[in-house]
């Protein structure tokens, strides 16, 4: 899952309460810990692991890049990584790593921001420029991995949850609005989040902040609306071609995955979807499957039956 933070301060940064804010994501990555702090400690990033890719210290975050511009932290996976890397590799570019966050890191020294497109996988990141002086955060289409945010005139803080802020004495205020859409929708949607002054980052959408003027440049990368206007003219005329295309979607979504150095497994109940993304790996030449099923008490609500 991991767990990632930082501060970016005209202050000096209070390395308790950054530890304390670091911390408070450890349950989210008990399998390696890191910070990095700047020069004139203004700047602290930090990372919470769960080692997925790459099961070395070779996967250590926060990474740097080889001149030192660029510092990254990532919460994720890249699933077409290794297309990536095969591509820059062609280009001359070197790896020291079998990580997905150095083919991250490398491939946004190359493209910056341009490469979102190119990523097929679930993401949070955060990349600080120490040339420029800019941070640049993106979280993946669909907003499976949150990105929460704060930006003050002091500066801008980041974290995975609203724990890690409020652990710093950042979220101290309840935002109203967003309790009503929870009671409305079951949820809070983004950019809503429950304190005021924190927001959190949509799906699909990047950040720019500037250090030395704080401007901010927000932009949507990926969309629904979007990828139904490009693909308006499908070839798909029927129902038995739709379905086709969606069984298709769906083998090559499992596949990518199943791409992982540690053992995969599944959730299973005993609903349609469950049953289908198992068979799914079966098809995808999984050959072992643990799958896991949450029994009640509650006979309304057991489907250990199914």
């Amino acid at each position: 899952m991991c767990g990632i933070c930082g501060i970016i301060s005209k202050k000096n940064i209070d390395s308790h309460l950054f530890n304390v804010m670091h911390k408070a994501l450890t349950h989210r990555g008990p399998d390696d810990s890191g910070t990095w702090f700047s020069s004139d400690t203004k700047i602290a990033f930090g990372h919470k692991r769960l080692s997925i890719i790459d099961l070395s210290k070779g996967g250590h975050q926060p990474m740097v890049s080889d001149d030192g511009r660029f510092i990254i932290v990532y919460n994720g996976e890249i699933y077409n990584y290794l297309e990536l890397k095969a591509n820059l590799k062609k280009d001359g570019v070197i790896f020291k790593t079998k990580s997905d966050t150095e083919v991250l890191l490398k491939l946004w020294e190359k493209e910056g921001k341009t490469c979102l497109p190119k990523l097929r996988g679930m993401f949070a990141f955060i990349v600080w420029d120490s040339v420029l002086k800019q941070l640049f955060i993106a979280r993946d289409p669909l907003g499976i991995k949150p990105l929460y945010f704060s930006i003050t005139q002091d500066g801008i803080t980041f974290a995975s949850e609203l724990k890690a802020l409020s652990a710093c004495k950042i979220a101290d205020k309840i935002n109203f609005r967003a309790v009503g859409a929870f009671l409305k929708l079951g949820s809070i949607p983004a950019p809503l989040s429950l304190y005021e002054g924190i927001e959190s980052l949509m799906p699909g959408e990047s950040l720019l902040w500037e250090q030395n003027t704080g401007k901010v440049v927000k932009q949507i990368y990926w969309s629904y609306a979007q990828q139904f206007k490009n693909n308006k003219n499908s070839d798909v005329k029927n129902y038995e071609d739709a379905v086709a295309l969606v069984r298709q979607a769906l083998l090559n979504s499992v596949q990518e995955h199943l791409v992982s150095d540690v053992p995969v497994g599944a959730f299973l109940s005993g609903g349609i979807d469950s049953t289908a993304i198992v068979s799914l790996m079966r098809q995808a030449g999984q050959k072992k499957i643990d799958t896991f099923s949450i029994v009640f008490d509650d006979d309304n609500l057991d489907e250990s039956y199914y």
